[in-house]
């Protein structure tokens, strides 16, 4: 009766592609990153809502599944931690870096990372606290208890800062070096590749006015902004070096195939330069 219609309407990804998909050539070649990525999560969720409790369990069954070698007893488990070099790195780097952070004073884990200075001490800790959160018996008279969540925030805290350290190293799969060209090869097998060819003047050692070009192969069907910026950056890297002692005079970027200027950039002629005064 009123006219009114609907239609379904699918947003525009948040993300860019090109990171799409080095996430899915990541996945592929190495350990799925899901898991800590979703862990990872949860703690940080738990954190913000001071949760603190949930936040170091969460953080720490992240830790025992990834580095625990499917060990258990505290003693076994604290071998396989602290022999792991990947994560005594992260360990020594969260020690350094919320204890020696100036900015950060009000961290409640700065005085327990203070006390527990070492990987191993702060391991051993951890473990305490793993026992206590996870195996906690309410017959002890200081067991814990949900309404005493800030008990629970300086280890939320640093095991927090753990398992953002090694979703880090998981997401690092997706700039590994072997990434770009597979991406640029499997674009041109779909013809999902385009050129950019980059005309630039300038005036070389002899002050004769001379012309150049170059050829960017560059993956996608459609330009943008953000692509004429890279190009662009890329071809001002070079002239930098490799025009030296010349004088740049002007660049113009288009698509080869089909003509289309992306981008056009001119500089200062040499009696066009501003000479300062004395």
């Amino acid at each position: 009766m009123f006219g009114f219609s609907s239609k379904t309407v699918r947003p525009n990804p948040p993300l860019p592609f090109d990171m799409m998909a080095q996430a899915f050539y990541a996945v592929e070649s190495n350990d799925d990153p899901s898991f800590a990525s979703h862990m990872t999560r949860l703690a940080r969720e738990a954190l913000i809502s001071q949760q603190y409790i949930d936040a170091f369990r969460f953080g720490f069954l992240l830790i025992e599944a990834l580095y625990g070698n499917g060990k258990f007893q505290t003693r076994d488990l604290m071998r396989e931690l602290v022999g792991n070099a990947d994560f005594k790195s992260m360990l020594d780097q969260t020690i350094f870096s919320i204890t020696n952070d100036p900015d950060d004073n009000r961290s409640a884990a700065k005085p327990t990372l203070t006390t527990h200075s070492t990987a191993d001490a702060l391991v051993k800790h951890l473990l305490d606290r793993r026992g206590f959160y996870f195996h906690g018996n309410l017959k002890r008279q200081d067991a814990w208890h949900p309404d005493r969540q800030a008990e629970a925030k300086p280890v939320a805290e640093i095991v927090v800062d753990l398992a953002g350290q090694i979703a880090a190293a998981h997401a690092s799969a997706m700039f590994e070096p072997d990434i770009g060209p597979r991406f640029m090869t499997d674009a041109k097998s779909q013809g999902a590749a385009m050129t950019i060819k980059v005309q630039f003047h300038f005036i070389d050692d002899d002050g004769r006015q001379r012309t150049g070009a170059m050829d960017f192969e560059v993956p996608g069907t459609k330009p943008t902004s953000k692509l004429a910026i890279k190009v662009n950056g890329h071809f001002l890297s070079w002239a930098e070096v490799e025009l030296n002692g010349s004088t740049l005079l002007s660049a113009r970027g288009f698509i080869k195939e089909t003509g289309a200027e992306i981008f056009r950039t001119q500089f200062l002629k040499p009696a066009d330069e501003v000479v300062p005064k004395n």
